[in-house]
């Protein structure tokens, strides 16, 4: 009695490889993972026969989707359903420039690899950064920094991305001899999202993902364009230019952007994201005061060490700071700051001073 894959290849016209299949170990149960690269290793030679097979295939793939939703459809309904949360968000567009000329000069087997690996390289570069992909629109991705985490330094992150994305794809091997090219648009604003049938995904309601997408059309070849409040949130740690105010379709008021051409070095993260003045240290002075009788102990010659910890923005840096000024400016202080576009090199803030001192820039933050 003929198996079920030598059935599925009889019915194809294509039972001589049921040899083939066998010898292989490739059953019916994997037959639906199989690419147009196993079918030439499996021996399938002649391109008809295997686009007829991968045809086949997709058909398999999409029965078994069908037959796993329908298996969802018998699960019980959660108790509480997720409910749509009112955040600032992030939102990050990247469009691959010069698709559609793509699509027209490449076969489709052609362009979907290219296609595949611009989606994982956008994916990598935003999940490393902390960010979250929310979808794959074609040759566009859009992605969410301050959803489902939240970090204080989101907005900084998502223009850290956007300049990485161009560096990245940039990289990625030419097609017919051009480099690939992206536009990106990054917008910070209140949203609802986490609701409906994409909930889990982030779905997502108000105007930001609108003017990110505009912003990602403004943007030329290898641009990033960001809003003015991504702008400020970001602070001095990039450097902008103004392209003036632009009237952004489907927006109601015209708005000022600004292209980001690149980082700026500093050492200290904390007033780089605070270039204007400090708001008054409030609440804070038996901090302080244990901070300062720790200096004069070591000032009296008894070595002291500080280890202050806690939640990401509740004022650890501007407590340092206070007490910096109340110590005064005879001292020497030496500050290594962590960053968090740099969390794959080993000891950065170590590497990073002993680069500045003696001149040698190897990193920008």
């Amino acid at each position: 009695m003929p198996t079920e894959l030598e059935s599925w290849l009889d019915n194809l016209g294509l039972g001589q490889y049921a040899p083939l299949f066998a010898a292989n170990a490739v059953d019916f149960d994997i037959v639906g993972e199989l690419t147009d690269a196993d079918l030439i290793s499996l021996g399938v030679a002649p391109l008809g026969h295997r686009k007829r097979l991968l045809k086949a295939i997709a058909e398999v793939q999409r029965s078994h989707i069908d037959n796993y939703m329908v298996g969802l459809d018998h699960l019980p309904s959660p108790r509480h359903p997720a409910k749509a949360e009112r955040r600032q968000v992030t939102v990050l567009f990247c469009d691959l420039v010069g698709s559609t000329e793509l699509a027209t000069r490449l076969d489709p087997e052609e362009l979907a690899p290219i296609i595949d690996r611009y989606h994982a390289t956008c994916g990598e570069t935003v999940r490393q950064m902390g960010g979250h992909v929310a979808r794959l629109l074609g040759d566009g991705v859009m992605a969410y920094f301050g959803w489902p985490t939240v970090r204080e330094d989101d907005a900084e992150r998502a223009v850290a991305v956007g300049l990485e994305l161009i560096e990245t794809v940039t990289r990625l091997p030419a097609v017919k001899g051009e480099r690939l090219a992206v536009r990106v648009g990054v917008a910070t604003g209140l949203v609802a999202i986490g609701y409906g049938p994409e909930a889990g995904d982030g779905g997502i309601a108000g105007d930001t993902p609108n003017i990110a997408a505009r912003l990602q059309a403004e943007a030329g070849a290898n641009r990033l364009v960001v809003a003015p409040l991504t702008a400020r949130l970001a602070g001095r740690s990039f450097r902008y230019r103004s392209l003036g105010e632009r009237s952004l379709r489907g927006i109601a008021a015209p708005l000022e952007i600004f292209e980001v051409s690149g980082t700026r070095s500093s050492l200290n993260r904390f007033k780089a994201l605070r270039a204007r003045s400090t708001a008054p240290l409030v609440g804070r002075s038996e901090e302080v005061e244990l901070l300062l009788s720790r200096w004069r102990r070591s000032t009296a010659s008894e070595g002291q060490v500080v280890l202050l910890s806690g939640d990401a923005g509740i004022g650890k840096s501007r407590l340092l700071q206070a007490t910096r000024e109340r110590v005064g400016t005879a001292t020497t202080v030496l500050s290594y700051q962590c960053s968090p576009l740099h969390q794959d090199v080993a000891l950065f803030p170590v590497v990073y001073q002993m680069s500045r001192a003696i001149g040698l820039a190897v990193f920008s933050i």
